[in-house]
Order: C-alpha cells, then sequence, then structure tokens
C-alpha cells in the first residue's frame, strides 16, 4: 500500500460518513413530514456528519511527518491528474512511496 492509497482511504471514509449523516437527515425530514420539530432521526445523521468534519480534519495525515494534508486541496479527489497531491507539502515524500508501518 502506497501512502497515496492511505490518504485516499481515509478521504473516502471521511466522505462516507458525511454522505451517510446527509442522508439520514434528509430522511427524517421526509419521514417526520414537518409534524414533529425536534426529531431524533436529526440526532442520527447530525452525529455521523460530525464525525466526518473531525475525522477529515484529524485523521487525514502524512504516515511519516504527521502533517495535516486535510488543509490540502490537492488531497481530494478531482476529476483531472494534473491537481493531484504528488508529495507532502509538508516533509517532501513522495505519495507514491510503500507505506511503512513501524
Amino acid at each position: 500500500m502506497t501512502i497515496r492509497d492511505h490518504v485516499r482511504r481515509r478521504v473516502l471514509i471521511g466522505y462516507a460518513l458525511a454522505f451517510l449523516g446527509v442522508g439520514i437527515f434528509m430522511a427524517s425530514a421526509f419521514l417526520t413530514d414537518g409534524r414533529d420539530k425536534e426529531s431524533d432521526f436529526f440526532l442520527f445523521g447530525f452525529v455521523p456528519f460530525l464525525a466526518a468534519i473531525v475525522f477529515i480534519h484529524f485523521a487525514i495525515r502524512c504516515p511519516r511527518c504527521k502533517g495535516n494534508l486535510a488543509l490540502t486541496p490537492a488531497v481530494y479527489p478531482t476529476f483531472s491528474k494534473k491537481h493531484r497531491l504528488n508529495f507532502c507539502p509538508y516533509c517532501g515524500v513522495s505519495v507514491d512511496e510503500k507505506l511503512q508501518f513501524s
């Protein structure tokens, strides 16, 4: 597994949590039909969405130097390969190197 694969997996986990939270929130809006303003489904949707924000901010880090890659827009998937991340902006390691577990 390369560093790029590791970072991509963490980004996808964060996106999945965010979409799950939004999906639950939207389902709660349709299921309550406006009758119950304070639905418990709102909290069930808000918790995964908040967890996604915290996860993306704190868990997307360079495995070598622990630099916060969540602040780097090149980490997130785009439609072009021109803007993708090629090295860590903090330590300069290539993201195509093998991930070494210590």
